[in-house]
């Protein structure tokens, strides 16, 4: 930084002209002024950073909840196939022979099937 002490005081010896300790305070002016855009700078890069991380933040979370939708109307459809066969069992044929059905995959299958067997004209 530059001490404009000596000059100052040349000019109020009337060494120098008045325009002289004029131009060293608008110096000083423009110093104070950059600094506080450096500060200002600094602030908003430290805010711009914070609001990255919290974006991210809201990105993750946003996903996470899809992927709980996802999952949820997953589980969902499954207990509107489940209330469908359900209908059908309770409404439909007698016929069904769900005595070779090895597992509960499997009876879904067989009853999948029947139903579909009863859509088709």
């Amino acid at each position: 930084m530059t001490d404009y002490s000596e000059l100052k005081r040349l000019v109020a010896q009337g060494s120098l002209p008045p325009i002289v300790e004029v131009l060293i305070n608008e110096i000083a002016q423009i110093k104070a002024v950059n600094f506080d855009h450096q500060n200002g700078f600094a602030a908003a890069s430290a805010e711009i950073v914070r609001l990255q991380a919290e974006n991210k933040e809201l990105r993750d979370n946003a996903e996470e909840g899809l992927a709980v939708i996802r999952t949820m109307r997953h589980q969902v459809d499954c207990y509107i196939q489940d209330a469908e066969r359900y209908r059908f069992l309770r409404n439909g044929p007698d016929d069904l022979n769900f005595d070779i059905a090895e597992s509960m995959e499997e009876l879904d299958a067989i009853i999948d099937a029947a139903m579909s067997d009863e859509v088709k004209p």
